[in-house]
């Protein structure tokens, strides 16, 4: 005769044992929200640089987190970021370009 406390208690051990491999990631919610006050912050690019990291890491750790076909919580914030953070660095460089003296020549 099964007993249904065993049955349990093995279901419970392999959901752990499950998450345990997928690594220690639970959400990208921390990534995200990095990703994105660094891109908005900018400061002189240096905040755009760490925002397109920090996205990227979301962005391509979402493997590690998605059981399923839906993204994980915050990978739309590191997308975001990404964003954000790219548009930051372009407006560095084109700021860098255009408004120092001798840097076009």
């Amino acid at each position: 005769m099964d007993n249904p406390f065993d049955e349990s208690l093995l279901a419970a051990q392999r959901d752990t044992a499950r998450d345990y491999a997928a690594g220690p990631w639970r959400s990208l919610r921390p990534l995200g929200w990095a990703s994105l006050v660094l891109g908005l912050l900018w400061l002189f690019g240096l905040g755009s640089v760490f925002a397109i990291g920090f996205g990227l890491i979301g962005v391509t750790g979402r493997s590690r987190v998605a059981t399923s076909d839906d993204p994980p919580p915050g990978w739309y914030l590191c997308v975001v970021g990404l964003v954000i953070g790219s548009l930051g660095l372009v407006a560095t460089v084109i700021w860098f370009v255009t408004l120092t003296p001798g840097a076009a020549a």
